[in-house]
Order: C-alpha cells, then structure tokens, then sequence
C-alpha cells in the first residue's frame, strides 16, 4: 500500500513537468526591446524611434513641427514582399499562459487605428510586445537578420488570424502565426 501511494504521489509530482514540456518560449534566440517606429517626418524622409507612439509622434514633431500621423494608407511605405505574403502556419496554444479573446480584438482595433506613416520597426531577431490590456499581450518578432517595417494593418490582420485560427469557440487562448517574410505575430497571456 505504501509503495503503491508513493508511486502516485511521484506521478502527480511529474504531471507538471510534462504539462510543461509542451510550452514553447517564444522569445528564446530573439532580443526583446522596446518598441520601435519608422515614421515618415515628411515625403521620402524616414527616421526611427523609440519609446511609445505617442513618444515617437512627439520626437517627429520636435523635428517637423508640421509632422501629421497620415490617416490614409499610402502604397510606398509597404514592402509588399515582406508585409503582403501570407503563410497560414498558426501555433495554438504551447504558450506560458493565455489570452482572453475580447481584449485582442480591443488591441487589433487599437492597431487599425494608427497612422500609414508610422510603421512597427524592428531590427534583425528582435521582439516587441505592440499592446497589453488586462492581461492579454500582443508580441510582434522579425526572424530575419536584418531590420523590417510593417503596417499596422498586416500586423493586425496577423494578429486576427491567429484568433480565427485558435480560437474560434473559445475565450481563452494564444496563437503564435508564423508570416510569410519572416516575421510572426503572438498573442498570450502577459503581465500588464
């Protein structure tokens, strides 16, 4: 009896480990840093920042005073190889924690409101967590070497489909999408 109450105390002691086994971090070989913005201060005059939106639109403006966010998206700033190819290889799950699908699609709204002229920037193998509401984060990575630019929009329209793709019936969630161009959109439960 005391043998066969060990062995399952020592099973359930391992249950952990192998519910563990199947997270993924998502973040391990990127580095994780602050946002960043490319942002078009005038035609054909880009600069990057860093910081919040709000923190590069106020950098912008200390250099172009007359620097407006474009409220209507213009064909040159994307790089349709990059942001316009699509790969539907969505990860559900393997995530630390989850999301709860309401507060994504609060932060794809707040990312189809940002301006054509200011792009999500990242350089080689980096990471960026975009937006966090209660809880449930939005993270953006370039798996490439070298540095990309992406609208708001493909970042968003990533971001839905890896709702569509995980969470179709549920509330509670996470979804890693893998886009064609090298870079993915994440979303999970977060700290925030």
């Amino acid at each position: 009896m005391l043998f066969i109450s060990n062995a399952v105390l020592l099973l359930s002691s391992l249950a952990p480990l192998v519910s563990q086994a199947a997270v993924v971090n998502p973040f391990s070989g990127y580095t994780v840093v602050s946002p960043k913005w490319r942002v078009e201060l005038s035609p054909g005059q880009f600069e990057i920042f860093n910081g919040t939106m709000e923190e590069a639109i106020t950098q912008a403006k200390v250099i172009n005073p007359d620097f407006e966010v474009a409220t209507e998206k213009r064909d040159f700033l994307m790089d349709r190889d990059v942001a316009l190819g699509r790969r539907s290889n969505v990860i559900c799950g393997q995530q630390p924690s989850n999301a709860l699908k309401s507060r994504i699609e609060q932060n794809i709204a707040e990312l189809r409101t940002r301006g054509a002229n200011v792009l999500a920037y990242l350089g080689g193998r980096q990471c960026t967590r975009l937006l966090c509401t209660s809880g449930s984060a939005n993270h953006f990575c370039n798996d490439n070497a070298s540095p990309i630019a992406i609208t708001w929009k493909d970042i968003a329209d990533s971001i839905q489909h890896g709702i569509n793709s995980c969470a179709a019936t549920i509330d509670w969630f996470s979804a890693h999408n893998f886009q064609d161009g090298g870079w993915t959109t994440l979303s999970r439960g977060d700290d925030c």
